[in-house]
């Protein structure tokens, strides 16, 4: 199929802006046409002028002019369409309009023209925001004034009836409408947020990022209980909150969507009774308050609490329903990604010994690298050998071996420093991470480490200490050839390996 120039054009676009917010490309046979949104719009408006002309009275010239104003809002409207407009550049247009339907009722004295400024009225409310309604309204005020002083009996009475309705009409209307707008809006926004979440590593973290902006809320906090059944903050927007607990109090709103499994609300926190001192005391800015269950397997997991500067009155504020989908979705996505850092930590894990095994060596070593050589500080390795394992193996068996490699592997943990971290390379063999820790450091932890070797058994182990240059494969081979050197020296020792000699290539064991 041969493609004309301008089908190949779009294309050259669409490379600018990837992702789903990208312009659409539309692929077509050339055969169908589809009328324009502002074109129906201009029909609409149309019709209403026709309607104009026929049915109110007055003279021609007057009532073609009528209708000519009203085509001519829906061109305008037809060129704003998909456009970003300021709220006084949105109100040009209809506050235009109501200057002429003031114009017109002057000359006619006609009541019927206010009909039509309440209609002006009505669409904006309908399709624009607060503030470009409220410059609306107090133009069509002012567009009331000229035809009611001109004419008082016929149009004064109408004038300030309508000044007062006008307001009562919009505002609500607009609000509505702007709620409706959001809610449809609020669909693709979730949607979105779920694919983050269910990508991202800390899905907590990304869900309490984004809530503030998606609920307009001023504090988001996601609780959830520990080991030992207490809850404690997990992630949260405000600095230093996470980690810390939260009583277990009769008046707790945690503990309240916990005993319940229902949504707490508090509308007006400076007024309500009952609530925890530590709420009024720590977060006394914040007036309304939210919490949220999140359910697995129909029990509360998790507890996620919002709160507000501003009242908010009612339980079904857009804010509020926002915040229980939020939750919802924390539901799912904590879930998935819970279940991939398991499934990950699983592969990570030697399952004999409960180690982190090889592939998790190689990412902490690297990881590790990166922070010694950032902050500037010492690091070493050792790889520690049971001594004569095989013939342990021989005579005891392999269930005695596999016996004695997970004791030596817990007396080996206990013997080691906070922060340093023992792996399982394979067999016999495990290796030490040192952060902090030049080669005379190593060489001690190392040696404190082989005296608690369990069973009578003995160990080999080599050291080196990181220069910060060398790849990790160049830190093994050089530890492996001070094991090497340990194993050929008798056993049952450790030895440090020389420092790297730049310039040559590190002699491999073969």
């Amino acid at each position: 199929m041969h493609s004309s120039r301008s089908d190949a054009e779009p294309l050259e676009d669409a490379r600018t802006l990837p992702g789903p917010d990208a312009p659409v490309l539309i692929v077509g046979d050339g055969r169908s046409r589809r009328i324009p949104d502002f074109a129906m719009e201009l029909i609409v408006f149309a019709a209403i002028g026709i309607a104009v002309m026929l049915l109110i009275p007055g003279s021609t010239l007057t009532r073609v002019a009528g209708a000519l104003a009203l085509v001519a809002l829906a061109c305008w409207r037809g060129y704003a369409h998909g456009r970003e407009i300021g709220a006084v550049a949105g109100a040009l247009p209809p506050l235009a309009f109501a200057a002429c339907i003031s114009g017109l009722a002057i000359a006619t004295a006609e009541p019927l023209y206010d009909v039509i400024l309440c209609f002006n009225v009505l669409l904006v409310a309908l399709q624009e925001n607060r503030r470009t309604v409220a410059l609306v309204v107090a133009g069509t005020w002012i567009a009331l004034i000229p035809p009611a002083l001109i004419h008082p009996e016929e149009l004064g009475l109408r004038a300030a009836v309508w000044a007062a309705l006008l307001p009562i009409l919009a505002v609500p209307v607009q609000r509505r409408s702007e709620e409706l707008r959001n809610r449809v809006g609020l669909g693709p926004k979730l949607r979105a947020l779920q694919a983050t979440m269910l990508s991202d590593p800390d899905s907590r973290e990304t869900l309490v990022t984004a809530a503030p902006e998606l609920a307009r809320c001023d504090v988001v906090t996601l609780i959830e209980p520990d080991s030992t059944g207490t809850f404690v903050v997990t992630a949260s927007n405000v600095p230093g909150a996470a980690g810390c607990e939260v009583p277990d109090a009769d008046n707790s709103l945690v503990h309240r969507v916990v005993r319940t499994g229902k949504p707490v609300f508090v509308p007006d926190a400076h007024r309500a009774d009952g609530l925890p001192a530590r709420l009024r005391d720590e977060f006394g800015d914040y007036r309304t308050w939210f919490c949220a269950p999140v359910m697995r397997s129909g029990l509360v997991a998790a507890v996620f609490c919002t709160g507000w500067r501003n009242r908010i009155a009612r339980p079904d504020h857009l804010r509020i329903d926002i915040v229980r989908s939020l939750a919802s979705e924390a539901s799912t996505t904590i879930d998935h990604t819970d279940l991939l850092r398991s499934l990950s930590d699983t592969a990570s894990r030697d399952p004999l010994t409960g180690l982190i095994n090889r592939r998790g060596w190689d990412g902490l070593l690297a990881k590790e690298m990166a922070i010694s050589r950032s902050r500037r500080t010492p690091l070493s390795v050792a790889i520690i050998d049971l001594d004569r394992f095989k013939d342990f193996n021989d005579v005891h068996g392999h269930r005695a071996g596999d016996r004695l490699l997970r004791e030596a592997a817990g007396a080996w943990t206990a013997a080691i420093r906070h922060g340093d971290e023992l792996a399982r390379w394979g067999g016999e063999e495990f290796t030490l991470l040192l952060p902090d820790c030049g080669g005379a450091c190593a060489l001690d932890v190392v040696e404190r480490l082989r005296d608690q070797t369990p069973g009578g058994e003995t160990c080999s182990a080599g050291v080196a200490a990181w220069d910060g240059v060398e790849t990790p494969a160049e830190l093994f081979e050089r530890m492996d050839e001070a094991l090497y050197a340990a194993k050929s020296a008798g056993r049952d020792l450790a030895m440090l390996a020389a420092p790297p000699r730049r310039g040559r290539a590190v002699a491999s064991r073969g």
